[in-house]
Order: C-alpha cells, then sequence, then structure tokens
C-alpha cells in the first residue's frame, strides 16, 4: 500500500475517532504519530501518562489521555528504526503498571494505532471524576485546585486545572460525593461544593462546575458632537499610563477599574479667509470606571463667538469694534456687522491686536490705558484696564504681541517702545497701573522720534514704523530681553519713500507698509541684506496706489487713506481705508506688481457700523503668519 494511501485511510480513521486528520498529521519529514486507547475492562482510562520511547532514541515528552482515554504523541523519529515502546503510568488505585508495549513499522509522515490495556484488580470500588471549571464571563479557569470527598470519607489530594479549566481525578471510590473547588482569582466567589452521585466502578463521571466571577474591566463611552468641518481633538487618560485619541464618537472596552480624565482640545476649520475656533465643553471631566459598568460622557464642541471673522477697529461712532465673517467678506457689499461692541469708539487712534487665546487687546483712555476682552465675550466690558505708568508720559500707537505672550506699546508721546511681560499679564486682573518691565529708547535716542506701529517677524524681530520721520526700523530679538530703561539704536532703518503708518508682514516674509493712498513692499531679500542705524532711502520692491473710490458725499474722487492692514489665510491683503470708511481686499494676485489697483472686494456700512476705521485683524491670526504661539491663558490665571 502507497504512502499517500495510508495516509488517506488514517486521516478517515482519525475524523472518525474525534481528530483532526489534517492538524494531527502535520509532522515533520522523518517522523511520525502513534495514537491510541488506554482503557481497562471497564472502560476507558482519562488522566493517564504516556511515553513513547524509539528504539536507539530518548522517551519524548510525556502526555495525558483525554476524557474519551486517547493519547497522541507526534514527532517520533523514525530514521533509524520505525520500532519502540509505549508505556503507561498514573493509573488509577489497584490498577497494575504493565510492561511496556512495543510498536512496528511507523514510517515517515505516516501513522501507527497503539492501543494499551490495563489490568486492574480493584476495578469494582474506584472510579474517574472528570470536568471543567468555568468562569460566567465565559471561558475556563486556569490553576483552580478541586477537591473531591467521597461520602463518608476523608478528602482526595487535590488536583489544578489546565489551561481550559478541565481536571480529571482518579481512584474516586464508587458511589456520592462532592466536589469543592478552591484557588479561584480575586474577582470570582469560591461556589458551593458540587454533588455527585451513583459512581459506578471503572467508570468515568463528569461534573462541571461554574464559578460566578465579577468584571474587573468597565467601559467608557464618549459621544462626540463638532460642527461640520471640525476635526474633533479629545484625550482619555487613566490608570496605569492609559492614553486613548478620539476624533469620533467611540466606546472605550476593557478599562481596568479606575479614574479616568476626559480633556478636548481646541480646534479650527479651516476657510479661504478666516478659519473659525470651536471650543469643546466636556460633561463629566474625571469618570470612575467599575467593573462591569459602562458610564457614558459627551464632549459637544461649538464654534467660539467672534473667529471666522474680520474685526474692525473705529476711533469714531457707537462701536469701537465690529466685526465681518468669512462669508460676508466673499463679496463686496454694506453688510451689517454679526458682532458690534458696546464700548463706543475712544475718538481717538484705535488700535487692536488679539492674543494667541483670542482675546482683544485694546487702546482706551486717551490712548494711555489697554484693556482686555475676553475671547469669551468680546462685545462685553473688558475684564482688565492696565494704565501705562511712563514717566516719559504715555500716548499708545500700536500694540503687538511677541511668541512669547509679551505686549509691546509704540508709546508715540516718549518715543518709547514698552513691553508689558507676560509675567505681568498672568498677575494682573481688573484695574492695574503697571510700570512697563522695559522701555525702550526715548526722545534722546538718535533714531526714534514717533513710533506708531508695531510688527513682529517669523525670527521674533521687532519692525517700528515711525510717522514722524517717515522711517521703518527693526530691533533684533535679541535687543527685547533687557529690562528697565534700556537705550538701543536700531539695527537696520530705512526710509521706503511713503508717509508710513502700518505694517503687516506675509506668509514669504516680505513687510508691507501702509501709508496716504499707497501699499508697498520691502522684499525679505531687502529686510535680509541688512542695513545701518541712520536712514537709507530703499525703493520699495512693490508699490501700489489704491484707486480713489467713487461713493460718498465727496463722490466721485474721494482720495483713499491707507490705515491697518491684515492678510488672510489665503494670502490675499486687506486694509483700512480711512477716507471712505470701508474695508478693501487685494487679491494675492494683485499683489506681485506694481501699479493702481482697484480693490477686488470692499466692504463699506449703511448703517455707520464703520466709522472712521483705523486698524483691523483676523480672528483666528493665519497660520502661515509670524503669531504669537505662547502666553498667558486668561482660563488658568483668573477663575
Amino acid at each position: 500500500m502507497s504512502t499517500h494511501v495510508r495516509f488517506y485511510i488514517v486521516a478517515i480513521a482519525l475524523a472518525i475517532a474525534g481528530c483532526s486528520s489534517t492538524s494531527d498529521l502535520a509532522v515533520n519529514t522523518g517522523t511520525g504519530t502513534l495514537y491510541g486507547t488506554i482503557s481497562n475492562s471497564s472502560g476507558a482510562l482519562a488522566g493517564i501518562t504516556v511515553v513513547v520511547t524509539p528504539v536507539g532514541g530518548v522517551a519524548l515528552p510525556a502526555v495525558t489521555t483525554n476524557n474519551a482515554g486517547r493519547y497522541r504523541v507526534a514527532g517520533i523519529d523514525v530514521s533509524t528504526s520505525g520500532s519502540g515502546t509505549v508505556a503507561v503510568s498514573s493509573l488509577p488505585t489497584g490498577c497494575t503498571i504493565p510492561a511496556a508495549t512495543s510498536y512496528n513499522g511507523l514510517r515517515p509522515s505516516d501513522s501507527l494505532d497503539v492501543d494499551v490495556s490495563v489490568s486492574c484488580t480493584t476495578s469494582a470500588s474506584v472510579g474517574t471524576i472528570i470536568g471543567t471549571i468555568t468562569s460566567s464571563l465565559g471561558g475556563g479557569i486556569a490553576g483552580a485546585h478541586v477537591t473531591i470527598t467521597p461520602s463518608g470519607a476523608s478528602a482526595l489530594a487535590a488536583v489544578t486545572t489546565g489551561s481550559t479549566g478541565a481536571y480529571t481525578v482518579n481512584s474516586v471510590p464508587v458511589g456520592s460525593g462532592a466536589v469543592a473547588v478552591s484557588s479561584l482569582p480575586g474577582n470570582c466567589t469560591v461556589p458551593s461544593a458540587k454533588s455527585y452521585s451513583s459512581l459506578a466502578a471503572g467508570k468515568i463521571d463528569t461534573v462541571n462546575v461554574t464559578v460566578t466571577c465579577t468584571p474587573t474591566t468597565g467601559s467608557l463611552s464618549v459621544v462626540v458632537s463638532a460642527p461640520n468641518g471640525a476635526t474633533p481633538s479629545v484625550t482619555v487618560t487613566g490608570p496605569n499610563g492609559y492614553s486613548k485619541s478620539l476624533s469620533a464618537t467611540q466606546t472605550l472596552t476593557n478599562l481596568a477599574a479606575g479614574s479616568y480624565a476626559v480633556s478636548a482640545a481646541t480646534v479650527s476649520v479651516a476657510d479661504a479667509i478666516v478659519a473659525s475656533v470651536d471650543s469643546a465643553s466636556v460633561k463629566v471631566a474625571s469618570e470612575n470606571v467599575t467593573g462591569g459598568a459602562t458610564l457614558t460622557d459627551s464632549v459637544t464642541y461649538t464654534a467660539r463667538v467672534g473667529t471666522g471673522a474680520l474685526w474692525v477697529a473705529n476711533s469714531q461712532g457707537s462701536h469701537a469694534f465690529v466685526d465681518f465673517t468669512s462669508a460676508q467678506l466673499s463679496s463686496s457689499g454694506t453688510p451689517t456687522p454679526t458682532l458690534s461692541s458696546a464700548t463706543a469708539a475712544p475718538s481717538a487712534n484705535n488700535v487692536m491686536a488679539f492674543d494667541a487665546h483670542g482675546n482683544l487687546w485694546a487702546i482706551a483712555s486717551g490712548s494711555s490705558q489697554i484693556v482686555e476682552y475676553s475671547a469669551a465675550q468680546l462685545t462685553g466690558s473688558p475684564i482688565l484696564t492696565i494704565t501705562i505708568n511712563d514717566v516719559g508720559g504715555v500716548q499708545i500707537n500700536g500694540i503687538a504681541f511677541d511668541a512669547h505672550g509679551n505686549l509691546w506699546l509704540a508709546n508715540y508721546y516718549p518715543c518709547d517702545i514698552d513691553e508689558i511681560s507676560a509675567a505681568q499679564i498672568a498677575g494682573a486682573s481688573g484695574s492695574v497701573t503697571l510700570t512697563p518691565a522695559m522701555m525702550l529708547n526715548g526722545c534722546g535716542a538718535t533714531t526714534v522720534t514717533g513710533p506708531s506701529a508695531l510688527a513682529f517677524d517669523a525670527n521674533g524681530n521687532l519692525w517700528v514704523a515711525d510717522i514722524d520721520s517717515s522711517d521703518v526700523y527693526m530691533y533684533s530679538a535679541s535687543a527685547l530681553t533687557g529690562t528697565g530703561a534700556v537705550t538701543s539704536e536700531p539695527t537696520f532703518q530705512t526710509r521706503p519713500g511713503i508717509a508710513v503708518q502700518y505694517l503687516a508682514f506675509d506668509g514669504g516674509g516680505n513687510l508691507w507698509i501702509s501709508g496716504g493712498n499707497q501699499i508697498v513692499r520691502l522684499s525679505a531679500s531687502q529686510l535680509a541684506s541688512g542695513g545701518s542705524n541712520s536712514p537709507v532711502t530703499v525703493t520699495p520692491s512693490v508699490s501700489l496706489t489704491v484707486a480713489s473710490s467713487g461713493s460718498g458725499p465727496c463722490a466721485p474722487f474721494i482720495t483713499p487713506v491707507m490705515e491697518g492692514l491684515a492678510f488672510d489665510d489665503s494670502g490675499d491683503l486687506w486694509a483700512v481705508d480711512n477716507a471712505s470708511a470701508t474695508v478693501i481686499e487685494l487679491s494675492a494676485t494683485q499683489l506681485p506688481s506694481s501699479g493702481t489697483v482697484t480693490p477686488a472686494t470692499t466692504v463699506s456700512s449703511s448703517n455707520a457700523s464703520l466709522g472712521a476705521p483705523w486698524t483691523l485683524a483676523f480672528n483666528p491670526r493665519p497660520t502661515s503668519l509670524p503669531a504669537p504661539l505662547t502666553g498667558p491663558s486668561i482660563a488658568r490665571r483668573r477663575k
């Protein structure tokens, strides 16, 4: 008979016996497999130890018969001989260990069936108890101790369950008794002993025990709601370093019992003009997860009021600040602002800036005070008023934040550039008087005569527009680290040829300057070429003349007066035309070449919401531009 034929015959026989013909016959080349049944005159014997020793080789690891008395030993070396012996041990009491049974003719990739019959002289008085200890949560319990106590007799030696929870106890006196389970996991309750009866001599009875166990893990369902376009950023942290990031609703399972923190970061929703900011509200910040329970928490994102908009500061009228949304800016018109401040315009130069946390800062009270409006209440009353204490006097014309959250002021009257540090801001509340942490230069300096507007570049250098000299000069970041009164000449000074007013950097590091009816550009390469601390006249790389408008009481010839500048997320430049009380947009395609330009978009007001507008700022600031990255958070420093 061929090997292939023998293989299929054996496979069929094994399938009938309850074995897997595919996996059981998957043996190495040069080895064979033995199968068989260990039994006595009363039937199969479970839990018997079987050891196979090939001729000329060493004994293979012992195996144990299953509940049907079957055993299987694979990987038997047949390279020397296809012969060997099968020895059995661990027999029930009263059974005699037989001599080893020989086998012959085992060939590579083949199998033989070798049965062993055991003689038991006392088989009439004992039997076998088998079973499985399982958890009420599912699966067998490994390592549990099983003790059988026959009725009227002492307890037998305990046995330990295997990896599947199975156990076998041989030589159990016939009749009735009880099966007790112990050494269970800590989350399981020791059950009452389970009785058995009518165990017959030489027979096998099955006693399974299900143990009641309490789940050790729980679940937390986090329901996340957000406006269209927003990608939530939710983090769940817990015991043993657990951390999970979520961007949508999810149920977290198999969590160890303990306290879990749910937090959510503010996210932005991109837009061609200005992004909106979505703030998150977590219903329960700390959840206590318990075994077997599922908790539910919720995170709700809502658009932060005042974001996704261009804010304009008025110098006249009943509203110091108004905003126009991205949708309102998409085309020319006379939209009604979505938000208008309750504070009246200061009847003076009105300059504003947003910090890294979305709080609005502005000049107030005759240019001697700085006020802060919280991100949550941009149109309400100021939450902080800072009166500037500068011995030389105070007339603030411009403000800007650096990347560390320090607030810098262009103090025109004493020719100072003052710094209110982030630490000073963090410790202030209500109404306070602060002496600047640093006061740079003063009227005694050679260069500074009338600082009016400020802007930081991507390297942290401070650029200043001087309306008296029409110069633009730069202080390097290293010059801004002093304290108290500091005299330091700028490292770069230039005269662009216009009556300079306000400054703005684009995403390429080019500096744009407003003045009269013009907007000019000093390229990044011109700024990088350096200069001296004496004014050097330079020809701007781009000079744009804004075309006269044809509206208003003096139509059709209103010569623009360009003031505040701001770039949007597409690189388009927005500017305030103070003369016509409008906000204009010059598209990115209009900016590379000099000449007279007609605004791509003009936003005006039919209800006097724009009253001699002076400056403007996007909320939030476009991500492509130099921006304040850190600083004191209002939520952290004041409750």
